[in-house]
């Protein structure tokens, strides 16, 4: 028996990228007369600039001269698809809040098991005649920087992350909101603040001798 073996040469020419995210064309192809004409075909066709109120009625009234013809409000999928996103946006902002609260209560624990081990210090520098405002200062600018660094690196992160899953799944849509970034900043920044004083004031108010004894 012979054995006949074929070899199948395939040359790509060029290729094309298709944006999902857009209801127009992304590229054409073109073929000579006569080549597509008895295959089977749809036609299709786009209405813009349609008052609200004549939307319905012109559906009504193509439908019943041609009842093999179907419509799709792209207006109203598009607001149905919007209002679903809001929905998911509002979900993730109530999640975000519920972190940052749960995140407030860590960082308070965090910033008072630190300044309990500072205690001593503490009891040394009021010793020394240190007032309430520099022994605060001190703490403050020493927690205060590492939290702007947290800050900052977490925002690398979350932007690198955020970047790098729109180019991978979202055919590379990435928008900065950086007035998002400047507001959560300063009410992170500010949540630390009173953070720091209501810890150091929890330890300020104990007596020298019992900062010594713990």
């Amino acid at each position: 028996n012979d054995v006949v073996v074929c070899f199948l040469f395939i040359q790509v020419v060029n290729l094309r990228k298709v944006k999902w995210t857009s209801f127009l064309p992304n590229f054409f192809i073109v073929l000579q007369p006569g080549v597509l004409d008895d295959a089977p075909k749809t036609y299709l066709a786009a209405v813009k600039q349609v008052p609200e109120q004549k939307q319905l009625w012109i559906q009504n009234e193509i439908v019943k001269k041609f009842s093999n013809i179907s419509i799709i409000n792209v207006r109203e999928l598009i607001a149905k698809v919007v209002m679903m996103f809001e929905t998911m946006a509002w979900a993730i902002g109530v999640m975000s809040l519920c972190c940052i609260f749960v995140g407030g209560f860590v960082l308070f624990s965090i910033l008072q098991s630190q300044i309990v081990k500072k205690q001593v210090d503490m009891a040394l520098q009021k010793l020394m005649g240190l007032r309430q405002n520099d022994i605060y200062s001190n703490i403050l600018y020493e927690y205060l920087f590492m939290i702007l660094i947290s800050v900052l690196f977490g925002n690398l992160v979350g932007v690198g992350i955020s970047y790098l899953v729109g180019f991978l799944f979202l055919d590379g849509i990435f928008a900065f909101n950086y007035q998002f970034f400047i507001v959560f900043d300063s009410v992170a920044l500010i949540l630390s603040v009173f953070i720091i004083w209501l810890s150091f004031r929890t330890q300020y108010k104990r007596t020298v001798n019992d900062l010594f004894q713990d």
